[in-house]
């Protein structure tokens, strides 16, 4: 049986170029709920970015 993880588009958001694209994308939608899960996946993209640096020391 083939297994099938799920995609997550907050996975390939890793550079300010590649959210602001995404972001126009979904606000060139004029749908109110896309966008909202649009800032919902740019949030998470954002804590998966800043999650290695938790541990340093400064």
């Amino acid at each position: 049986m083939v297994e099938i993880s799920k995609f997550d588009a907050a996975d390939y958001l890793r550079t300010p170029e590649a959210i602001a694209a995404y972001l126009t994308e979904a606000l060139a939608t004029n749908d109110a709920a896309y966008i909202r899960a649009a800032h919902d996946t740019i949030a998470r993209a954002k804590e998966i970015t800043a999650k290695p640096a938790e541990g340093k020391a400064e």
